[in-house]
């Protein structure tokens, strides 16, 4: 697993993050919203590389100078032919490690397909607010507490 920013990706890896999330989101998930949002500029890319093909990827951005306190999560996505063998589970704690390494004090933001909330559940995130239609596709809003407020809401219980 790898984690860059834009400007260290190769140009080979950046294609092949492009191929995998228009496969996905294009062309399987037909959404209706522009890919190539201007966004991955700021990211972070999380991701699995299997020789020459990117298998799983996530982007998610740190907290800006503007007093925002969260990093955001988005973008996960999973090559096909690979989901069901481990691979969401590697970069979401991929992930994690990060943002406690890096912002333990930190909460952490995304916007899950629907269908896909129960798999962010199991890493402490909770739903906020009603569900909600992203590019065609039903999402909920959910969020994830700094792992030092989990452990002192696990020890008030």
């Amino acid at each position: 697993m790898q984690i860059k920013s834009f400007q260290e990706l190769s140009a080979q890896q950046l294609y092949r993050i492009m191929q995998l999330r228009e496969t996905v989101f294009i062309f399987e998930q037909h959404c209706d919203e522009q890919e190539l949002d201007g966004l991955d500029f700021q990211a972070l890319h999380i991701f699995i590389e299997n020789s020459d093909k990117i298998i799983a990827y996530a982007r998610f951005f740190v907290p800006d100078n503007q007093g925002k306190n969260e990093i955001v999560l988005g973008r996960f996505v999973v090559a096909k032919e690979y989901r069901g063998k481990g691979y969401a589970r590697q970069v979401m704690e991929g992930f994690l490690e990060y943002a406690a390494s890096f912002y333990p004090t930190t909460s952490l933001l995304l916007s899950s397909q629907y269908y896909a909330k129960d798999f962010y559940a199991k890493y402490g995130f909770k739903e906020v607010g009603e569900p909600y239609d992203e590019a065609g596709i039903r999402h909920i809003k959910m969020t994830r507490l700094p792992e030092n407020s989990l452990t002192k809401q696990a020890k008030a219980l």
